[in-house]
């Protein structure tokens, strides 16, 4: 049932329309210019995770109403994956574009590994259920999506640093 109710990663993904690859490019490019990008697509990005939102839950609404009670509830805390997912993609894009490869590799392996610990956990003590994986899975993306996108946030220059590199690799070109 998880597979017909869950919006598996890769789905989720496709709701960011290609912008964390975009967003990893332009900060690359310009790196003086990285609070203004990230600032400028938070609106893109809070209006990408209400649609996702609204196709996710009308898609679990036509495919679980008739399911049993713990797939439904399953369907249901599902709908915490998308904002993790996508936090974790502009964060992990944030990261990546400026060049802070530890943090990025650590914190896009995070909740993978928090999710296998967690399953460990859950086998171990015999308490398997849909609606716990299912819970166990959104909680992990959700927190390691919003740590990821708050660490990434935290690390931006201030605008008096942007504009302090600005000059700096203005004066370089200009020397050439």
């Amino acid at each position: 049932h998880i597979e017909r109710i869950a919006v598996r990663d890769g789905d989720a993904i496709v709701g960011t329309l290609g912008l964390p690859a975009a967003m990893t490019y332009y900060i690359a490019r310009e790196p003086s210019q990285v609070r203004r990008i990230a600032s400028s697509l938070a609106w893109v990005g809070t209006a990408q995770l209400a649609a996702v939102f609204v196709v996710q839950a009308a898609a679990l609404a036509a495919v679980a109403h008739s399911e049993p009670q713990r797939v439904q509830l399953a369907a249901a805390i599902s709908l915490l994956l998308p904002p993790g997912i996508l936090a974790l993609s502009f964060g992990l894009a944030i990261l990546q574009g400026q060049r802070r490869f530890t943090a990025y590799n650590t914190l896009r392996i995070a909740p993978s590994i928090a999710y296998v610990v967690g399953v460990v956990v859950v086998y171990v003590s015999n308490a398997t259920s849909l609606v716990l994986f299912m819970a166990l899975w959104a909680a992990v993306n959700l927190v390691g999506g919003f740590i990821a996108l708050l660490f990434s946030v935290r690390g931006l220059p201030t605008q008096a640093e942007e504009d302090a590199t600005r000059e700096r690799l203005t004066a370089l070109v200009n020397e050439r």
